[in-house]
């Protein structure tokens, strides 16, 4: 056994010492870029009734459907869209689940500071408990201000529509309520 472990061990010394970043075996990176989701896009849309913009991104099924397929909606856009777009074309794409549609509804072009409070504001109605500590005051005040009901009226009212109009999909299928 230790015959063993002292090979491996040997082994990625070696291996690690000749691709450090001055071996033979070391690129520069190119330019970067924004990563991307595969059959996705992303747009912004303007919500008259609560008067500010929205990054929505969707993502497609990865095949082409004969039918209309389920719609979800995924709140916080900027964060779990990545995720839940790649679990659901994954899924779907290979016949694990059903084929759907994910909206993610985010906030264009905001700091982590900016999109969690804005984010609380559309979330909550109302004051932050006090049970709840260690929340900063700029997040207790869009908490207080918050506007639930308006959100909710933005999405099943404005977005919903938009989305059903613009993909196909199957009306008793979505995933909102």
């Amino acid at each position: 056994m230790r015959l063993v472990v002292s090979v491996v061990y040997t082994a990625v010394v070696v291996l690690s010492a000749g691709l450090g970043p001055n071996s033979a075996f070391a690129q520069d990176a190119t330019d970067t870029k924004p990563a991307t989701i595969w059959y996705s896009e992303q747009f912004i849309f303007h919500s008259k009734s609560l008067e500010r913009d929205f990054l929505i991104q969707v993502a497609k099924p990865l095949k082409p459907q004969t039918s209309k397929v389920s719609v979800i909606y995924v709140l916080d856009g900027n964060s779990l869209f990545p995720a839940v777009a790649s679990m659901m074309q994954g899924y779907g794409g290979f016949g694990h689940s059903a084929p759907a549609y994910v909206v993610g509804i985010g906030y264009p072009d905001q700091t982590l500071e900016q999109w969690f409070s804005l984010r609380t504001h559309d979330l909550l109605s109302g004051p932050v408990p006090d049970s709840v500590k260690e929340v900063p005051d700029s997040f207790k005040a869009a908490a207080a201000s918050g506007n639930g009901a308006g959100f909710a009226k933005f999405l099943l009212q404005e977005l919903r529509p938009m989305i059903e109009r613009r993909y196909p999909r199957h009306r008793r299928h979505r995933v909102t309520e």
